[in-house]
């Protein structure tokens, strides 16, 4: 039987072969980043995941799911421009970042990107020139016209400048610790809440299903929250796959949007 020495020995080779081929994959990602920018070729392509993820072992999926956003990212980071700034409703890793990624990549536009989380907040920080720019969800396919943003559009003066919608898919997330028994609420947005009722109602109907509000209005927070013990491990948390990976969550169900045709669309804005 091999000492433990040894066995350490072969783990710390093969990490340095990993890390090796990771930096190739990563300089590929650089090149095709480059190739799409030059293009206008949006960041995301969803199909293409797909394709990647389903010649993976299940149990390896989350490591790829990771590998795949880092490279994301990476290409993300040759759009950005700190000499505009623009606030977004939401927070980091939101259907709202994506979706001001997205235009980014299509369009050549860069910005620095300021997380306002509330539509009332965005537009606070652009009628004090604190940014350029604003952009907010403003209806979605399922769940309709947003509220939030509904409610405080006409507090501040604004300028139209365009509209973009992006594909919406949510999963469930739990704590690592709990298991689906443990769980018995259900916390989202309440755009999330909405698009996935049906789904919901039907998987986990003895389950409570609450809007988030205040600190819990975005599924990062709550997503976060439920990572770090600041909502009980029985609450289960709704948004974009990424959350999972970023506070190492685990998903239990995929793509519980009621339709597979779920879209929101957003408004960018201008003092």
């Amino acid at each position: 039987m091999s000492s433990l020495w040894s066995l350490r020995s072969q783990i710390s080779s093969l990490d340095a072969e990993l890390l090796r081929i990771l930096d190739e994959r990563m300089e590929v990602a650089h090149q095709i980043g480059e190739y799409k920018k030059s293009e206008w070729i949006p960041v995301i392509d969803e199909t293409r995941e797909q394709e990647i993820l389903l010649k993976i072992p299940e149990s390896y999926r989350n490591l790829w799911d990771e590998m795949m956003d880092t490279s994301k990212r990476k290409q993300y980071s040759l759009e950005k421009n700190p000499n505009k700034k623009i606030a977004i409703q939401w927070g980091k890793w939101s259907f709202n970042e994506i979706a001001i990624q997205d235009y980014i990549t299509r369009t050549g536009e860069e910005f620095e990107i300021i997380y306002a989380y509330t539509t009332s907040a965005v537009l606070k920080m652009l009628a004090r020139g604190e940014v350029n720019y604003g952009q907010f969800a403003i209806a979605n396919s399922i769940g309709g016209l947003v509220q939030e943003t509904l409610d405080t559009l006409g507090s501040k003066r604004w300028n139209y400048k365009t509209h973009y919608a992006i594909p919406v898919k949510h999963c469930l997330m739990i704590h690592p610790d709990s298991r689906i028994e443990d769980i018995d609420v259900i916390m989202g947005h309440e755009q999330a809440i909405r698009q996935c009722e049906q789904t919901l109602e039907s998987k986990f109907p003895h389950l409570k299903k609450v809007w988030g509000t205040g600190e819990f209005i975005d599924n990062a927070a709550i997503a976060g929250s439920v990572a770090s013990g600041k909502l009980s491990k029985s609450t289960a948390s709704i948004g974009h796959k990424s959350l999972a990976q970023i506070y190492w969550l685990t998903i239990i169900e995929r793509d519980i949007q009621d339709r597979d045709d779920n879209m929101t669309t957003f408004v960018l804005i201008q003092a």
